[in-house]
């Protein structure tokens, strides 16, 4: 036994041995410890990033699917020059800010001080009319994840937002800086406030609404589907560039392709280039679109909620007149200016399954002592009648408490309901799927609701 101990000391010695002397005979893989290399890598994104000569082109995509333009100018002494098209005045006023490249788990770029890439990652939802606590879900730290010629892509390291940036050209740089984003985006808002909608008609010549929303950077276009006739709504996010709007995911409809909105300086208006360059149409009237299947043929088989938001009197709805505008806002004032200085939150349309009732729901806000507030629903059942025509009549069956104490403030909607008919359809230029009201005794009174179910 003893022999044996010997002989396994002795072997293991010599294994030992012989790895020592293996290693000494093999390089290390890199020759740079890793504090080296990394601080390498910083050393090349810091020259990149300073040495383009006429600043960076960026788009950031947040969280919330929001895109935004932003002109970045670096400099070594760790100040940036931007211009953003978050808003108006970012779009024209050079700001200047502070950055840093940071060894975190990847090499990344951090804003160090407020600017314009914080707005859209302010907690604060009324900065930039995001989701309390989380803004529009984007960053101000951001890490590299490649280059590639003349282009650096960035992820955000808490929300994951998407940061773009390519080399801008001399011509850019002075656009940028001459404040073109700016005037584009000045003109963009005449140009929306001009019609309640735009149109395209593509070379097949089928007719396709469109909605953008200039504050949160996106647009739609609404159209049936060639199989089903099924309605889609495609939507990206876009940003400005010099000659218009870039959307960041192009959007196809039946056989065309749409990349980019282009503003044309001598027309004031917006075209879309396919063999050849179509104008965008505005009008006033709402778009219906109409599937195969009409929506006054589903009524009471399937389960139809739809939504009038908080605000409808301020930013209307597709489809909404401005006779049934001035009755919401009636409804909102009197509310507000009554005994319990209730808040207008919503108007709810519902047609339950099964039966031939709609449930009109309105939700209100009242002020409780110690701050806050209470909600109560009022609710007032209908029953209507699809007639062969397609049109439907509908008739008070009851209401609740609280919907009677509110019936002399919503008293401009609902005496339509108690003497009009109304035909439902489908109505393009939103973002959402949206229902409308139409009123077949009065043409100028009707109203879109969002589809919720």
């Amino acid at each position: 036994m003893k022999q044996i101990k010997i002989y396994t000391i002795v072997s293991l010695v010599a294994t030992l041995a012989m790895m020592t002397s293996c290693d000494k005979q093999y390089d290390t893989i890199f020759k740079e410890t890793p504090d080296e290399r990394v601080q390498a890598a910083l050393a090349e994104y810091n020259q990149t990033l300073v040495n383009a000569p006429h600043g960076w082109t960026a788009s950031l995509y947040t969280g919330t699917g929001a895109g935004y333009f932003y002109y970045f100018n670096f400099k070594d002494d760790g100040t940036v020059n931007m211009l953003s098209d978050f808003n108006v005045t970012t779009a024209g006023e050079i700001m200047g800010s502070t950055w840093t490249l940071k060894a975190l788990q990847r090499p990344s770029l951090s804003f160090t001080t407020y600017s314009y890439v914080h707005l859209p990652a302010d907690p604060d939802g009324n900065i930039n009319n995001g989701i309390p606590g989380s803004g529009l879900r984007s960053d101000f730290e951001f890490a590299f994840v490649r280059t590639a010629g003349d282009s650096i892509i960035m992820e955000g390291l808490l929300h994951k937002a998407q940061l773009f940036l390519v080399k801008a050209s001399a011509e850019e740089k002075t656009a940028y800086e001459g404040k073109r984003i700016q005037e584009l985006f000045l003109k963009t808002e005449t140009y929306l406030n001009d019609y309640r909608g735009y149109t395209l008609t593509l070379p097949n010549n089928v007719e396709v609404p469109m909605a953008l929303a200039l504050e949160q950077k996106l647009i739609s276009f609404q159209y049936l589907a060639a199989q089903d006739e099924t309605i889609q709504l495609p939507m990206s996010a876009f940003t400005f560039s010099t000659d218009g709007i870039i959307l960041k995911d192009p959007i196809r409809i039946h056989d065309y392709t749409i990349k980019k909105l282009v503003w044309d300086d001598n027309t004031e208006s917006y075209h879309v280039t396919f063999d050849t360059p179509v104008t965008l149409v505005g009008n006033d009237s709402p778009f219906i679109l109409r599937p195969a299947t009409p929506l006054h043929s589903i009524l009471g088989e399937v389960s139809i909620k739809t939504l009038i938001p908080y605000g409808a009197g301020e930013n209307p709805l597709p489809a909404q007149s401005d006779e049934f505008t001035e009755a919401y806002n009636f409804a909102a004032t009197q509310m507000h200016e009554g005994e319990f200085r209730l808040t207008l939150e919503n108007m709810q349309f519902v047609f339950p399954p099964n039966t031939d009732r709609m449930f009109f729901v309105v939700s209100v806000l009242q002020p409780v002592s110690g701050g806050g507030y209470a909600r109560f629903l009022a609710q007032y059942t209908y029953s209507y009648q699809v007639r062969a025509d397609g049109t439907i009549k509908f008739k008070l069956e009851g209401n609740d408490d609280n919907a009677g104490a509110l019936y002399a403030d919503l008293i401009g909607i609902l005496n339509h309901f108690d003497n009009d008919t109304f035909t439902l359809e489908y109505v393009g230029g939103g973002f959402s799927k949206t229902v409308a009201f139409f009123s077949q005794e009065e043409i100028g009174y009707h109203f879109g609701a969002y589809m919720t179910e």
